[in-house]
């Protein structure tokens, strides 16, 4: 991602979350498995039980970004094999079993590798195109291309991770005297 896409993302993203979602807070995390550019918030649930939401933009040349979310019962952030999951979440929620799981968003309401595209890849390859696509954007412009895309990131945020979490506490109240 073009660093000042990626300025503005972070920035609007930051400023989202703590108008939106302030019960999560943006931590610092050591992960071998936590990419350079991605912000990690966290929200402390029951016992040892830390949720997750991941603002991680694309690490080629692509102007556009996803989010994770998940979650860990180790105490730390989630350190799995493959991020995201290569296990998908179901109707009957069978991955709250897992005591670690990180997941993108969109597949909590569908099957397609949906992102978050600030700007279409260059599929042109022409003097022209190349000069387009490197021209130097403002901080501004950034801001005005991104914004609409951190805005429906926070609304699939709020409509489906948000009560995908609350399942998950309640999974965790359900099974606590089970142990």
């Amino acid at each position: 991602m073009r660093k000042e896409l990626g300025k503005a993302l972070r920035s609007l993203f930051s400023r989202a979350m703590k108008e939106k979602l302030h019960q999560f807070r943006e931590t610092k995390v050591e992960s071998v498995y936590f990419w350079p550019g991605e912000r990690a918030y966290c929200l402390a649930g029951r016992k040892d039980l830390l949720c997750w939401i991941v603002l991680s933009p694309s690490l080629k040349d692509y102007d556009m970004f996803t989010v994770l979310v998940g979650w860990s019962r180790l105490g730390r952030y989630p350190e799995l094999s493959m991020i995201p999951s290569i296990r998908q979440p179901d109707s009957n929620h069978s991955e709250f079993g897992e005591s670690e799981y990180l997941t993108r968003l969109p597949s909590l309401w569908t099957r397609e590798d949906k992102w978050w595209v600030i700007r279409e890849p260059l599929f042109e390859i022409t003097i022209e195109a190349l000069e387009k696509q490197s021209a130097p954007i403002s901080l501004e412009e950034a801001q005005l291309l991104t914004a609409p895309h951190v805005r429906d990131a926070m609304q699939k945020l709020e409509k489906y991770a948000v009560p995908y979490f609350e399942a998950l506490q309640e999974y965790d109240a359900g099974t606590a005297g089970l142990d």
